[in-house]
């Protein structure tokens, strides 16, 4: 069987990213994971969407919020936290009680 290296290069650069959108979606989870058995809180508790779009950095609270609110995991009189950390160790957290004034 002859191989045609440019097709190989496309097969290789293809499985390469694949591999590596899946590994660091993995490992993002498994920071979300170990955060929740930290605070003893179920996964259910936590709004996840790495899996889909990959580390959004400081766009990833307001892409969860607006999916959480989409999918009516977040209801008015909710009391919810956001918490982000990125790069360079540097990390933010608020808390809110979603549509109260």
């Amino acid at each position: 069987m002859k191989m045609d290296g440019r097709e190989v290069f496309q097969f290789a650069m293809h499985i390469m990213g694949d591999a590596a959108k899946q590994m660091l979606s993995a490992a993002d989870l498994r920071i979300l994971q170990a955060a929740a058995r930290f605070l003893k809180l179920p996964m259910e508790k936590v709004f996840v969407n790495v899996d889909r779009y990959g580390n959004t950095l400081s766009a990833s609270i307001p892409i969860a919020f607006c999916e959480a609110i989409e999918q009516e995991r977040a209801k008015p009189s909710d009391r919810l936290v956001f918490v982000a950390f990125g790069a360079g160790l540097t990390w933010a957290a608020t808390a809110i009680c979603w549509g109260q004034r």
